[in-house]
């Protein structure tokens, strides 16, 4: 045993449980918003879940990988984010279809200012000061927007669709 102990490099070794970490939390981030997706379209309705959170959430990840891209962090220490931000785009895009009442002209034109923001900021980036900023933006806008979604489960008396397992899996991923 000990002379396996002096084979084995314990620095490549912290590498390697450190990469296998990243590509499972890279996995299990393929998994996060999936219930919540699952609970949407199974319901055919968005109940129970506020614009103001799903739109703020979709943000705040989004906010977060602009922030790692800028920085110059290693994908493997983010990646997550980016799908789940996919996945956060898609509950947005679900709950304005389900919402025949919104109006969707303001809504897309939101978006697609957020997008053609987006790409201006990954292009020609942000001052120093700019990038720290957007790295604490998505503290402030993820755990504000849950305050109207707690508000809206309160008045309502139940969470509709929203998923269960989505918020506690994010501690772990």
């Amino acid at each position: 045993m000990a002379a396996m102990l002096d084979m084995v490099d314990i620095a490549e070794l912290k590498k390697l449980v450190i990469m296998g970490l990243n590509w499972a939390m890279l996995a299990g981030s393929c998994l996060m918003k999936l219930p919540q997706i699952n609970n949407i379209l199974k319901a055919g309705s968005v109940v129970g879940l506020s614009e103001t959170f799903v739109i703020n959430d979709c943000m705040a990840g989004l906010l977060f990988v602009y922030y790692n891209v800028l920085s110059g962090h290693p994908f493997m220490s983010w990646g997550e984010n980016v799908i789940v931000g996919l996945q956060n785009a898609i509950i947005v895009l679900l709950y304005w279809h389900y919402s025949p009442q919104l109006s969707k002209a303001p809504r897309f034109l939101g978006a697609a200012a957020f997008v053609l923001g987006s790409i201006a900021v990954l292009i020609f980036g942000l001052p120093n000061a700019a990038v720290s900023a957007l790295g604490a933006a998505p503290i402030v806008l993820g755990n504000g927007s849950k305050v109207p979604q707690i508000w809206k489960n309160m008045v309502q008396k139940h969470t509709g669709t929203m998923a269960a397992v989505s918020d506690p899996q994010r501690l772990t991923v």
